[in-house]
């Protein structure tokens, strides 16, 4: 089968752009699943089952998790900001993150979630539990749902006091996805 055929035979809301993960179907242990995100608001995840891995398709299979996820829970945090932009980030963590999170073997004991109380939130986790972990060397991994400002408050949070003695060997932005609503 072509990429053409192949996309003809897929629901409308399944391209190349929309897909999040593919893995192996676990269910019938032969196959595999499709995983992405639908536009919408909030957008939702949609899920189709293919038998075989088209070439054009390998770039999307994830065969294992990467280390940032294979860290134990206590240092895996999802950070939802529950009043930044639309106030969309409690619904995509709830209609988006979570399944994928759950599809890829990460289920809700495997991270922990920290959902924003006041404007200061994201800053004082920041500047108390994460960077006092980043400064014991400790390797973290932090999914933030949020715009902007909480990037900024994040890097503000680690750098709080201007402390130069912090040991933050290397930062990996993976990627960002912003929901903008009209």
């Amino acid at each position: 089968m072509d990429e053409a055929q192949f996309w003809s035979a897929m629901p409308e809301e399944v391209n190349h752009q929309s897909i999040v993960v593919i893995t192996k179907n676990t269910s019938t242990l032969s196959g595999y699943d499709i995983t992405a995100i639908t536009s919408g608001t909030p957008p939702r995840i949609d899920s189709s089952i293919i038998s075989q891995l088209p070439k054009f398709l390998e770039r999307h299979f994830l065969s294992h998790l990467p280390p940032h996820l294979r860290l134990p829970p206590e240092d895996i945090y999802i950070i939802i900001s529950t009043k930044s932009g639309a106030e969309q980030a409690a619904a995509v963590f709830d209609d988006v993150l979570k399944p994928v999170l759950s599809i890829v073997g990460l289920d809700k004991t495997s991270y922990q979630v920290l959902k924003t109380e006041s404007s200061d939130t994201v800053k004082e986790f920041a500047g108390g539990q994460l960077r006092e972990r980043a400064n014991q060397g400790v390797a973290q991994t932090v999914l933030l749902l949020s715009g902007d400002g909480g990037m900024v408050d994040i890097v503000n949070g680690l750098m709080n006091d201007g402390d130069a003695r912090s040991r933050y060997v290397f930062a990996t932005y993976l990627a960002a996805a912003s929901y903008s609503v009209l």
